[in-house]
């Protein structure tokens, strides 16, 4: 049976069934457009970035006793409340999305005891391969086959370290561990307390390009990857 996974729970363990399997938009990529007097047609000039798309779910569920049918609403209402923002699809299991909204619409209700309802999605763009969320030592070289990625790095050690990745030098002033999101733009410790001045550089300068990726760092610390793996 077919089943959407989010907020770490299936769609069949709550008892909701997908009516039908939902389209995937296909990303846009973003131009900032501007009209160019005496040309024919329009300046596009290419962003480097993709909207926000939506994912659309149809859904329903049978409640045959008509007095619980507002506490089984109520229940997938606490679904969507999310603590954990990755939604995966049963034929599709080794991809997530990672889910920035999350809006249910009206319950329907049929026959007194089905109720249907929508489900939107408002996600990122990119597909994240489960693979590329685990961490893993830092290498000497790493290629990446996928779109250009964001990764985390959890560094340990003390003093200051010169991190290089592809010829940039980037430092961090390390206090027994650091980590580097560069997702996020932020660096905090393992305690999750803030320390963005450790860091000296740009986090940019330390996403993982398309192809092989060169790292060498001082000696002394130990440094592991979070690489994110996505695409389109």
């Amino acid at each position: 049976m077919y089943f959407v996974v989010f907020n770490n729970t299936t769609s069949k363990d709550l008892g909701i069934k997908v009516v039908k399997r939902p389209s995937i938009p296909v990303p846009e990529r973003s131009y900032r457009i501007t009209p160019v007097q005496g040309k024919c047609g329009d300046l596009y000039e290419d962003l480097g970035t993709y909207p926000d798309i939506e994912i659309s779910i149809e859904m329903n569920f049978v409640e045959y006793n008509p007095n619980n049918f507002s506490e089984f609403s109520r229940k997938i209402k606490k679904w969507i409340n999310f603590s954990d923002n990755k939604l995966k699809f049963s034929d599709d299991l080794s991809y997530f999305f990672i889910v920035k909204k999350t809006k249910i619409s009206d319950f329907n209700r049929t026959f007194k005891k089905i109720g249907r309802f929508t489900l939107t999605f408002t996600c990122e763009p990119y597909m994240y391969l489960v693979d590329g969320a685990k961490e893993r030592n830092l290498a000497s070289l790493i290629n990446n086959p996928y779109e250009v990625c964001r990764p985390i790095y959890k560094i340990t050690g003390e003093g200051l370290l010169t991190l290089t990745i592809n010829g940039i030098n980037i430092t961090a002033n390390v206090g027994q561990n650091l980590i580097i999101d560069t997702g996020k733009g932020l660096c905090y410790r393992f305690d999750r307390t803030m320390n963005n001045a450790a860091l000296t550089g740009k986090y940019k300068d330390l996403y993982l390009k398309e192809g092989n990726n060169i790292f060498t760092y001082t000696s002394g610390f130990d440094i592991k990857i979070v690489p994110n793996w996505r695409c389109i």
